[in-house]
């Protein structure tokens, strides 16, 4: 359990906001999503609608300036306040006059700068030596990143965030209790997302075939206290167990896969070292009858032989949903396109393809084969 979810103020407040009915953007602290999913972060309201509830830390004004603070809460009423935050809503306002909560809060936002908004905002990050960094992104959860990878580092580091469109479409997907296998974690931006909204009743597995990627990753399950709600497995999941061959990318180390080859890595200006990893198949790793309402893979083409290895988990499971990247380029390198679709057919899925506007667009099979690259919601109908 995160400190969050053990503070009674935090769970104070969140139930205050439960209790409101009818509110689809609730702005708050990103540490907020393990115990309201659907919070919108401060980062991210800055793109957003209008809220219709705010959520305000008292330690967190003068980053947010007072002139955001008052375009944010603009139309709201005050409805809640404790030692901690304080609750703005488009419910009806409270008598707030006695609480000294409420007079406290408006003591300290009277004392911001109002240029204070207008300043620059910089990303939280700290250097560590050996080439690691710590941050936070956009969503409030920190992470370890290796500052010699070019792939995901520099945009979690400037940005705090990953493959935004992405990002978004995959938290509307998410739920409270889900059992979610994500299988290429790297080193965990996707699973810290899951983790803080699948919350304590979930379980998270999260599978790494790169040692140091995967180190990285149970570290920053560990800083998120998320280790009582995740296990994280270095180990290649393919069609059958036993040992693989694993290409390893020197600078884009979310590229390393089973099917990297030269020609990619001169590409990119980069160059392979081939290790030696344990492979397993998730229908050995799962016993029969387990519960899993999402399959989420990213592994650079691997994910013919992953579903192959996993027949038995997902005809057992008829309601679990696959988020998936399609590289046709790579998967043509082993496997006929239109067999691999065709398999995904046969189980009954449709397909939606990710926008980069985040929405969903529903495409056949077989008009997904004149995709280049892209990412794909798979359900079944029902």
């Amino acid at each position: 359990m995160s400190a969050v979810e053990d503070d009674p103020h935090w769970i104070e407040t969140a139930d205050h906001v439960k209790a409101i009915a009818g509110w689809s953007c609730c702005v708050a602290p990103g540490e907020f999503a393990a115990l309201l999913p659907a919070i919108t972060p401060y980062e991210r309201a800055r793109r957003s609608t209008k809220p219709d509830i705010l959520v305000l830390h008292k330690g967190r004004l003068e980053e947010l300036g007072r002139t955001w603070i008052a375009e944010a809460s603009e139309g709201l009423r005050p409805t809640f306040a404790n030692e901690v935050f304080v609750v703005f809503s488009a419910s009806q306002a409270m008598d707030m006059s006695k609480s000294v909560h409420f007079k406290a809060f408006l003591e300290r936002l009277n004392l911001l700068p109002k240029e204070k908004a207008t300043q620059k905002q910089t990303r939280p990050m700290i250097y560590l030596g050996q080439n690691r960094a710590l941050t936070k992104t956009l969503d409030g959860l920190k992470m370890y990143v290796d500052t010699r990878d070019y792939s995901l580092a520099p945009h979690i580091l400037l940005d705090g965030e990953w493959e935004p469109w992405i990002t978004e479409a995959y938290k509307r997907i998410l739920r409270p209790g889900m059992q979610i296998v994500e299988v290429g974690a790297n080193i965990g931006y996707y699973s810290l997302i899951a983790g803080a909204r699948i919350g304590p009743e979930g379980k998270l597995f999260a599978f790494e075939a790169n040692p140091q990627l995967c180190e990285i990753l149970f570290a920053n399950v560990d800083i998120n206290g998320m280790l009582g709600r995740a296990t994280v497995v270095n180990k290649a999941v393919a069609a059958k167990s036993g040992p693989l061959r694993f290409n390893v990318f020197d600078k884009y180390l979310g590229s390393s896969s089973l099917f990297a080859n030269e020609a990619a890595a001169a590409h990119y200006n980069d160059k392979l070292d081939t290790i030696t990893v344990e492979g397993i198949s998730l229908d050995e790793y799962f016993r029969p009858g387990s519960r899993i309402d999402l399959l989420k893979m990213d592994a650079e083409g691997a994910e013919p032989h992953i579903l192959r290895g996993a027949d038995r988990l997902i005809r057992e499971n008829p309601n679990m949903t696959i988020v998936m990247e399609f590289a046709p380029s790579i998967i043509r390198t082993h496997t006929p396109i239109d067999a691999f679709l065709g398999e995904l057919a046969r189980y009954g899925f449709d397909c939606q393809v990710i926008a980069h506007d985040s929405s969903l667009r529903k495409v056949p099979f077989s008009e997904l084969v004149t995709y280049d690259h892209c990412d794909v919601v798979l359900s079944r109908p029902g």
